[in-house]
């Protein structure tokens, strides 16, 4: 008998048990190298991002069943971890933290419009493609309010298209995903 209650705990722990595993990468490292230093924080931050990166993947993937879907799905949320990631850890636009909080915010935006949206294929798609808008605001934000920040404009230009980038792609593919009859024109 299916219990969606049961499979939601089993995916749970699962991410959990994955997250616990990955972070024995670092943990082992510190002992290792001296060059690798992590506090409490950076591991319990490092565990919720995994985490919640794994369970969003469990969750969207879910919903579709073709492989458009699903690697769709494994490319947005490994972007939004990546885009994370990298902020929290070295920063995007130099050392001003106010500049920071804009990367989440991008974040937020694809998720809620996801959600709002009941992560249909199509739904997705217009998803990362406000996405990616997002990012190439944040991109323009940042090239005018620090034009001479740390690394400078080329690498910040870079580094938003990049983004962009992997948010179209996957926006592409949920694109792919929708059943033909109920494509919209992104």
């Amino acid at each position: 008998m299916y219990d969606p209650f049961i499979l939601m705990r089993t995916s749970i722990l699962r991410c959990a048990i994955v997250a616990a595993f990955i972070l024995l990468i670092p943990a082992t490292a510190m002992h290792v190298s001296d060059e690798w230093n992590w506090t409490f924080f950076d591991f319990i931050f490092a565990f919720i991002l995994l985490f919640s990166a794994g369970l969003a993947f469990v969750c969207i993937a879910k919903q579709g069943s073709t492989i458009a879907y699903r690697t769709a799905a494994a490319l947005a949320v490994a972007s939004m971890f990546l885009l994370v990631w990298v902020n929290a850890a070295v920063g995007i636009v130099g050392d001003d933290d106010s500049m920071s909080l804009m990367y989440p915010g991008v974040v937020l935006i694809g998720l809620s419009t996801a959600f709002l949206l009941r992560t249909k294929p199509s739904g997705m798609a217009q998803a990362l493609v406000l996405t990616a808008s997002a990012m190439a605001c944040a991109a323009a934000v940042a090239l005018l309010v620090e034009p001479h920040a740390a690394p400078g404009p080329l690498p910040i230009l870079g580094i938003h298209v990049f983004f962009c980038a992997l948010f179209l792609i996957s926006a592409f593919l949920f694109h792919r995903a929708t059943p033909k009859p109920f494509r919209e024109v992104l």
